[in-house]
């Protein structure tokens, strides 16, 4: 008979947004699939947190470093229901190409919706144990 007792949720530290450095990270957006992947160069073990469905965030379960970020429907849903970025997104890929200063404004625009997510979900993240 299988175990009814749920386990209860592992506390994780809160991302730490304030010590995010966009020069450290890649943009990477996947049409086929309509994923953008926002990751670090040389990729690092880690724990995703899914932040209610808008996007998942890659961050280190002890430290809250964060490793990366991952947004599916980008384009077809993400992108709609937050004009601000994508505004940024837009004018950024109007050449074809992310430019650095344009690609870390994105990111800088993106560290932003976070930190503000995570002031209306305080109890963000938790993760529950499988």
């Amino acid at each position: 008979m299988a175990n009814l007792v749920k386990e209860p949720p592992l506390d994780l530290p809160m991302p730490k947004v304030e010590e995010f450095d966009p020069s450290q990270f890649s943009l990477v957006y996947d049409k086929k699939h309509d994923t953008l992947f926002i990751r670090r160069a040389v990729p690092r073990p880690g724990t995703s947190i899914d932040l209610e469905g808008e996007m998942w965030v890659r961050m280190d379960p002890r430290t809250g470093e964060i490793l990366g970020f991952e947004i599916e429907d980008f384009k077809r849903v993400f992108l709609a229901r937050h004009p601000d970025i994508a505004s940024a997104w837009h004018e950024a890929n109007d050449r074809g190409r992310l430019f650095r200063r344009q690609r870390e404004s994105l990111l800088a625009i993106i560290i932003d919706f976070i930190r503000r997510f995570l002031d209306v979900h305080p109890q963000q993240p938790r993760l529950c144990a499988p």
